[in-house]
């Protein structure tokens, strides 16, 4: 990850009139990934003087309009060296449905007749349906980079 990727991240998407959250786009890293940043100096010190200013969960820093964000569960590939995916995205980029039909089911010790004989178990389960789904893939860009 560089600062020039990061530049160039951003100049795409202001091209594409992409919205931003406040004034900046999102970018989620992993944790690799952060950890590479928060050697790079220049990062540092950009990200030092808006510490107070925290937004969200997670959140690693701003630097060049972007408000960086740890996800640990990004998931890498492989190449000759693994790659680690940074999405820069803006504002309406991808849309998400509300929690819809969430549903808790609950079976009290006993219920479960001869196959639980002693009365002991209990089962607790939840249903739910939930989708996501890219609005416009001009308003996300994804860089591709090596961590330490």
């Amino acid at each position: 990850m560089s600062t020039a990727e990061v530049i160039k991240a951003v100049r795409t998407l202001r091209r594409n009139s992409t919205r931003t959250f406040g004034g900046n786009f999102v970018a989620v890293i992993h944790t690799d990934v952060e950890a590479d940043l928060l050697q790079d100096t220049k990062f540092f010190e950009a990200t030092r003087y808006a510490a107070s200013d925290r937004l969200f969960k997670g959140e690693v820093g701003k630097y060049f309009n972007c408000v960086f964000v740890r996800a640990e569960s990004l998931a890498t590939f492989s190449s000759t060296v693994t790659v680690y995916p940074t999405f820069v995205i803006g504002q309406f980029a991808y849309g998400m449905t509300k929690l819809q039909g969430l549903k808790v089911i609950h079976h009290a010790p006993g219920s479960a007749g001869t196959a639980d004989a002693m009365n002991t178990k209990r089962t607790v389960a939840w249903k739910m349906s939930f989708k996501a789904v890219i609005m416009n893939n001009n308003w996300m860009v994804r860089i591709e980079s090596a961590a330490s």
